[in-house]
């Protein structure tokens, strides 16, 4: 694949392709694509091994803009198989929609909790408060937290909905019952019990914890490639914890990559958090200082 200079990831049993189309040549890059799939497929007849066409997909990505100059485009034509463009694709647990805006994921996220919640509710009563909490961790926070670094700015109707499911577990784990009209500092209240960070400081968390660990072990390589630390001229005082280089852009897309993400949320963090040297030491400390973040008028 590398000879068609193309981005891909491999597993076990799935191989992603990912192509740049400029919107002033589509056609070179349609080809391109076209090409490496067919060399796969050729790789794998010569091994003994069968290229399912059936189950292959592809999504377009991009900005609104980005889109609107790819209309024409609706599907790949692969040997003997026309393979039309989704507006949605699945991957390692994920729904991708072609503007990266998640909503369909985050929707597929609430409808599965609550269904858990609901189950929990029925056994309430008769469970512990510690217990009821485990059990939010286990079958909701898991979901929210779920490759949540995907989430970052996304938009704030996204974001307040995840928000609004992360409330309703805490309630249902202090046994709460509440009117539709419930206050925002009362959701606060319970988080803030349960020690809870709120979704947008775990999107941050994610976020600094996977740099923490790049920065450490180097790997995994196509993610440390992202991150450039930052070199000084001069050593001062200010400068004594590592910061990285935070690569400018406009596009609102581009923003929330991981290449602008990381550096951003990392060089905002406390140069005795960015300083830390073991994992179990950042994560403590970068926790409580997220939880001052989220709760000043609590923990101050």
């Amino acid at each position: 694949m590398n000879q068609f200079n193309m981005s891909y990831h491999q597993y076990a049993d799935d191989t992603q392709l990912l192509q740049f189309i400029t919107p002033k040549e589509p056609n070179i890059a349609i080809n391109n694509l076209i090409s490496c799939i067919t060399s796969i497929e050729t790789w794998f007849l010569n091994n003994n091994l069968q290229f399912n066409s059936s189950k292959t997909e592809v999504i377009k990505l991009g900005t609104t803009f980005q889109l609107n100059t790819l209309t024409d485009l609706t599907s790949i034509q692969l040997s003997n198989n026309t393979i039309p463009i989704s507006n949605t694709l699945k991957t390692l647990g994920v729904t991708f929609d072609s503007k990266l805006t998640f909503a369909n994921h985050i929707t597929s996220i609430i409808q599965s909790s609550n269904y858990h919640l609901r189950a929990i509710k029925h056994i309430r009563p008769f469970i512990t408060d510690n217990l009821a909490a485990t059990l939010s961790r286990c079958l909701v926070i898991s979901k929210i937290d779920y490759c949540n670094s995907l989430f970052y700015n996304i938009s704030d109707h996204e974001l307040s909905r995840l928000q609004r499911t992360l409330n309703k577990a805490a309630r249902v784990s202090l046994n709460i019952t509440t009117p539709h009209h419930y206050l925002h500092h009362s959701s606060n209240n319970n988080l803030f019990k349960l020690h809870w960070l709120p979704v947008e400081f775990r999107i941050h968390f994610k976020i600094a914890t996977t740099t923490f660990k790049l920065r450490q072990s180097s790997t995994p390589s196509y993610l440390n490639e992202l991150i450039i630390e930052k070199q000084i001229s001069r050593q001062l005082r200010s400068t004594t914890a590592p910061q990285l280089v935070q690569q400018q852009t406009t596009n609102n897309i581009s923003k929330r990559a991981f290449r602008h993400s990381a550096p951003s949320i990392w060089n905002s963090l406390p140069p005795d958090i960015r300083n830390s040297q073991q994992l179990s030491t950042f994560k403590s400390k970068l926790k409580t200082h997220f939880f001052q973040l989220a709760f000043p008028s609590m923990t101050g």
